[in-house]
C-alpha cells in the first residue's frame, strides 16, 4: 500500500508474513504481534531470534577471529616486557574519541606507559597524522596504535616504519586492495571466518583488542589480568557506536544494550559528572539521549575547542577536575550549536540559490570559510531537509574540505570511487565521508557525482517515506504493548523503532504546542482509554485538528516514565487529514 500524505512523504506498509510470525510466536512464546515484528527484520529462524532478543555478552566472539590479531598482542606484550612507551593516535569524533581513551585506560592497567594524540581537526585533518610521527621521534615512542583511522595510511605508516616506529592499524573504515605495512590491521572485514562479521564502530573494535589482550593475559596467569572488568569499559564502547551511527545489529546490539545498562553505574568519572551536569544523572539512558545529548558534548571539543578535552574526560581520575571538562564540554557544545546554526542558515540560503529545476541529486555546497568543525553536521540538516546525498565544502588557505551524508541506496564511497581522479583523498563508510579537494575542481566534481548519482538512484528514491511495520487499532496500544516493542531496542542505525499506522484516530481535546516547536496530542480509543502523543518539530500542523473530525497517523510507540508513572506515548512521525 503506497498513499502520499500531505507532508509528501509515502507511505509504505510492509507486507504481512502470518506463517513465519506464528511458527516464531509459539517456539519462542512471544506474542504475534513480536514474531511479526521480528520477521520483518529479516529474523525467521528461532536460533537467530534468541541471539537478537538476548543481547548477552556471551555471545560475542572470539578477538582472535580477527585477522592479525595475534601479532597485535604480540606486539604490546612485547612493549609491556620491554617497558616501552606507546602512542594511541585517535581521531577527532566520538568514535575516535572514546576508542583511544578506551586503549590507553586498558594499556595503563596492564602496566603500560601509554598517552594519547588526537590530530587537531584543522591544522591536521583526519587521518593518520605526520605530526604524530615526530612527536613519537622526539619523545622515543616505538611502538603506535591508530584507532579510527590507519587503514589507507600507506605513506603515513612508511615514514613511521623509517623512523623505527612500529604501528597497529585499528580501524573500521573502507580499505584498500593492499594494506598498509603495519605490524597488523585489525579491522572488521579481515576476520578468520568470514561469517563473523560484524560492522562495528572503531571503538568496537578497540575494544575486541582490549579483550584479546586480556584474554591472553589471563591464559598467561598475568596478575594483571584478574582486575581488569572489560564490562566497566562498555559505556564508552555504547557511546562510540551509537555515535558512529554504525548498524545496531549483530555484536553492536550487544555492546550498546550492555553499555548503556553500565551508564547508570558507570564506573568513568568523568562520563559520570557529565551525565550529571546535562541532567542525566541516575536516568536510564537511551540511543536518543546518546545522540542529542551525550555524544554532541564529545564532539563539540574537537569542533570549536580541543579534543583532548573529551579524552582527558574519559581518562581523568580527580573529581574536581573531572567537573571543570564536563562543564567545558558543555560550554563548548554551545558553541557549536550557534556556530552550526549560522552555517545551516548560510547553507540553505545558498541551496535556494543555486537550486536548479531539481537536476541535482547530489547536493554540493561550498563556502570560503565555513568552519571545519561543523560542516558534517550541516550536511546532516541538509539531508533531512532535501532527502538527498550532501556535500558541504570549506575553503581554508586554498585547501577544500569537505563532509558528506547519504540516504539509503547510494554509498557515498562507491560514488566517490568515481571521481577519483579530481579528489585529493577521501574516506569513510557508506552514509557519511569526508573529502579533500582543489577549489578550482569543485564544479567538475559537482557535475561527476551528479553524473554518478542518475546512474544509480532513480527518482523514487529522492522521495522520502515511512516504511509502515503495522497497521493497529488504537485500543492495542498499552504499557504492556510498548515494553514488548521496547524488547527490539537498543533501537538506531538499520534498526529503528517500528512504524505503526492507525487509520481513525480521535482527539480528546485540543492538542497544543510545547517546547520550542512540538506539538502534544490527547486521543481517546473506542475503549474511552486516553493516550497520549507528541509530534517533534510539528506545531505548524496544529490548525489541521479538529476534535469532530478523525485522521490517520503514522507513529513510534514509546514509553513515557516522567516522574516513575509509566505509560506508553505516541511519537507521531506523519498524518493524513
Amino acid at each position: 500500500m503506497e498513499q502520499t500524505v500531505n507532508t509528501g512523504k509515502i507511505w509504505k506498509l510492509k507486507p504481512s508474513h502470518l506463517e513465519e510470525a506464528s511458527f516464531l510466536s509459539k517456539s519462542l512464546q512471544v506474542s504475534n504481534t513480536l514474531a511479526q515484528l521480528l520477521v520483518q527484520r529479516g529474523i525467521e529462524t528461532v536460533e537467530d531470534a534468541r541471539y537478537f532478543l538476548g543481547n548477552r555478552l556471551k555471545d560475542l566472539s572470539d578477538p582472535f577471529l580477527f585477522e592479525g590479531m595475534d601479532r597485535a598482542v604480540a606486539r604490546i606484550f612485547q612493549a609491556l616486557n620491554k617497558n616501552e612507551k606507546v602512542m594511541v593516535h585517535g581521531d577527532y569524533d566520538v568514535d575516535g574519541i572514546t576508542g583511544t581513551a578506551l586503549l590507553c585506560d586498558i594499556l595503563k592497567k596492564i602496566g603500560i606507559n601509554a598517552q594519547p594524540y588526537i590530530p587537531d581537526r584543522v591544522s591536521e585533518g583526519y587521518g593518520m597524522s605526520r605530526e604524530a610521527i615526530q612527536k613519537a621521534v622526539v619523545e622515543k615512542i616505538p611502538l603506535m596504535i591508530t584507532v579510527d583511522c590507519g587503514g589507507t595510511a600507506f605513506a603515513e605508516i612508511e615514514e613511521a616504519d623509517r623512523q623505527g616506529i612500529d604501528v597497529i592499524v585499528v580501524d573500521h573504515h573502507e580499505l584498500k586492495n593492499e594494506l598498509p605495512p603495519s605490524i597488523a590491521v585489525i579491522h572488521p572485514r579481515r576476520m578468520t571466518q568470514k561469517n563473523h562479521f560484524h560492522p562495528l564502530a572503531a571503538v568496537g573494535v578497540a575494544f575486541k583488542l582490549a579483550h584479546g589482550l586480556v584474554k591472553r593475559g589471563l591464559e598467561q596467569k598475568a596478575d594483571w589480568a584478574n582486575k581488569i572488568d572489560l564490562k566497566d569499559f562498555l559505556d564508552r564502547v555504547a557511546l562510540g557506536t551509537v555515535a558512529d551511527l554504525v548498524p545496531l545489529k549483530g555484536e553492536n546490539r550487544i555492546f550498546v544494550k550492555q553499555g548503556l545498562e553500565r551508564l547508570l553505574k558507570t564506573e568513568c568519572l568523568g562520563l559520570s559528572m557529565l551525565l550529571k551536569e546535562i541532567g542525566l544523572e541516575g536516568r536510564s539512558i537511551t540511543t536518543s539521549d546518546v545522540g542529542f545529548k551525550i555524544a554532541p558534548r564529545l564532539n563539540a571539543a574537537g569542533r570549536v575547542g580541543t579534543a583532548y578535552d573529551a579524552v582527558h574526560l574519559l581518562l581523568v581520575k580527580e573529581k574536581e577536575k573531572a567537573s571543570t571538562l564536563a562543564q567545558t564540554l558543555d560550554l563548548s557544545n554551545r558553541k557549536r550549536q550557534e556556530l552550526e546554526q549560522a552555517t545551516y542558515e548560510e547553507a540553505a540560503d545558498l541551496l535556494q540559490a543555486q537550486t536548479n529545476g531539481g537536476e541535482d541529486w547530489v547536493l554540493v555546497l561550498h563556502k570560503e570559510e565555513w568552519p571545519l568543525g561543523v560542516i558534517g553536521i550541516v550536511a546532516s540538516r541538509i539531508l533531512r531537509l532535501m532527502h538527498r546525498p550532501v556535500f558541504i565544502i570549506s575553503t581554508e588557505e586554498g585547501v577544500s574540505k569537505g563532509s558528506a551524508r547519504s540516504i539509503r541506496g547510494y554509498h557515498l564511497c562507491e560514488a566517490l570511487k568515481s571521481c577519483e581522479g579530481l579528489l585529493e583523498g577521501y574516506g569513510g563508510h557508506a552514509y557519511a565521508a569526508g573529502i579533500k579537494i582543489l577549489r578550482k575542481k569543485i564544479p567538475e566534481f559537482r557535475e561527476r557525482i551528479n553524473q554518478h548519482a542518475h546512474q544509480v538512484l532513480s527518482s523514487d528514491d529522492l522521495i522520502p517515506s515511512l516504511e509502515i511495520d503495522l497497521e493497529i487499532p488504537l485500543e492495542s496500544v498499552s504499557l504492556s504493548f510498548a515494553q514488548e516493542v521496547e524488547k527490539l531496542g537498543p533501537f538506531g542505525q538499520e534498526n529503528s523503532s517500528p512504524l505503526f499506522l492507525t487509520k481513525e484516530l480521535q482527539l480528546e481535546r485540543e492538542p497544543y504546542k510545547v517546547g520550542k516547536n512540538h506539538l502534544k496530542l490527547h486521543l481517546k480509543n473506542k475503549n474511552n482509554e486516553r493516550v497520549e502523543g507528541i509530534a517533534f518539530g510539528q506545531a505548524d500542523l496544529i490548525s489541521q485538528f479538529s476534535l469532530s473530525c478523525p485522521f490517520q497517523a503514522v507513529y513510534e510507540v514509546a514509553i513515557n516514565s516522567y516522574q516513575r508513572n509509566m505509560k506508553p506515548q505516541l511519537i507521531f512521525k506523519d498524518f493524513k487529514f
